[in-house]
């Protein structure tokens, strides 16, 4: 030890090498301070733990179930566990939590997403929920919850409760479990609705029923 009490609070315990305490072994290498293997480390009585063995993290909790446990406790209340925050202002901000796995070159990828963006900066704000999945290498916004609960499949502009959008395929498929059932779709393209039945590949498809906006049955 090279110092050793009473010091300025800065310099009150110096250790070259590795230091010793209780069963903690912490050594310094290139500006980090790392805890021996195997090691538990505990602030407070669950305020933060480093659970030994498992390496997982708790917070709030002395037995951490997961890589990383947030614990609270709010009886008939909603508790607030995280705060994932842009600490910007601007309408479009977004905070995003990400999905990842490994391509087969080994390199981390996204795989999915949910994003909270602000969508109005004045009057209290509004903002949006988004889902995204990864599609041909781009994460691909997929479902979007509005801040009026609108929720849109397929569009980022849902007008009513539920709205489902596709330019070039049915906006509705009914099928069965047996997987080679015919489904019953339902289509609406330039103010007609069409129910047909089709294959999923839509090697198939035969027109049951058509309406347009003006005469009804097309």
């Amino acid at each position: 030890i090279a110092s050793i009490f009473p010091y300025a609070s800065t310099t009150a315990l110096t250790a070259s090498g590795t230091g010793y305490l209780g069963l903690g072994a912490f050594t310094q290498t290139s500006g980090t301070t790392t805890i021996a293997s195997g090691q538990g480390f505990t602030i407070g009585t669950s305020q933060f733990v480093l659970q030994q063995g498992s390496g997982n993290v708790g917070i709030g909790t002395t037995t951490p179930e997961a890589i990383l446990d947030i614990y609270k406790t709010s009886s008939g209340a909603t508790g607030d566990n995280a705060y994932f925050t842009n600490a910007a202002s601007a309408t479009s901000t977004a905070s995003r939590i990400n999905f990842r796995a490994l391509n087969i070159q080994g390199i981390s990828t996204t795989t999915g997403s949910v994003s909270g963006i602000l969508t109005q900066n004045f009057s209290g704000g509004k903002g949006d929920l988004i889902f995204s999945t990864l599609n041909a290498g781009t994460l691909t916004e997929g479902m979007r919850l509005t801040s009026g609960g609108l929720l849109g499949i397929g569009t980022t502009t849902p007008n009513w409760m539920l709205t489902a959008s596709n330019a070039t395929k049915p906006q509705l498929a009914l099928t069965d479990t047996t997987g080679s059932s015919n489904a019953w779709t339902f289509r609406n393209i330039a103010d007609t609705l069409y129910i047909a039945t089709s294959t999923y590949s839509a090697t198939s498809t035969v027109a049951a029923l058509a309406f347009n906006n003006s005469t009804g049955a097309a």
